[in-house]
């Protein structure tokens, strides 16, 4: 098995901002941003669309991206990509899940969490970035505590952390012995806290870090949404992609 394929899950309904993926304020639907980026890591070779929504599935071909449907049965993007690689995805030695709301992830930062995991000193490897100037620590966004030299993640948190944090970025890199194990990892503390990650976590693999300096937070909410539009989109001109 070799070469890198980027899956970017993809669910219709979000409890706090329905339909988000194709909210389109800015002239073209969410999870295009999400995908348009993407499509610029270096190091993946395919970039696919994974969702149950048929209504969302045309639209991103639409723009020309590869769609994926997967059960409506899955719980969470990994399980999205563990439904994948049991059905004949099994071809790569890296999957990467970016979340479909992380609109300004960069492909160079997506190559940084490839690149962490290729270093095979960890089971995974996901993202960070620091906090933004005023931006609330003590909201629902995850929080990541580091290890001194700032390369694994020692917790995760959705409260005030202990300790000091960092923002986690949606982003994964997973090995396939990761998919292949997945339904075996202890699940209570992972649904307790929303936390997926905390399935492998709680299993004892370890998850490597890098810390990335262009990830603003995702959109989880409307008002992440305006808040998006009106500092990126409103402010870029016409001829220049977003």
């Amino acid at each position: 098995m070799n070469g890198v394929l980027i899956v970017i899950p993809a669910r219709l309904e979000s409890s706090r901002f329905p339909r988000k993926l194709l909210a389109d304020a800015s002239g073209k639907p969410l999870i295009y941003h999400t995908w348009s980026h993407a499509v610029k890591a270096r190091r993946a070779q395919r970039v696919v669309i994974a969702t149950d929504s048929v209504e969302l599935a045309e639209v991103a071909r639409s723009f020309g991206a590869e769609v994926v449907i997967t059960s409506a049965e899955c719980c969470t993007g990994t399980e999205r990509i563990v439904e994948m690689y049991e059905n004949g995805w099994d071809e790569f030695g890296i999957y990467v899940n970016v979340q479909g709301d992380e609109v300004e992830l960069s492909g160079e930062s997506i190559d940084k969490c490839i690149l962490r995991l290729q270093d095979n000193n960890c089971d995974m490897a996901t993202l960070a970035s620091e906090f933004l100037p005023g931006e609330d620590i003590l909201t629902q966004r995850v929080k990541v505590q580091l290890s001194d030299d700032g390369r694994y993640a020692k917790a995760f948190y959705r409260v005030k952390p202990p300790y000091l944090c960092y923002r986690h970025v949606g982003c994964y890199a997973y090995k396939p012995e990761i998919l292949q194990e997945w339904h075996s990892f202890p699940h209570l503390r992972a649904e307790k806290l929303s936390l997926e990650q905390m399935r492998p976590f709680d299993a004892g693999k370890t998850i490597g870090t890098d810390i990335v300096g262009d990830a603003p937070a995702g959109i989880d909410t409307q008002e992440d949404y305006r808040s998006w539009f009106l500092r990126v989109v409103s402010q870029t001109p016409m001829n220049q992609e977003i």
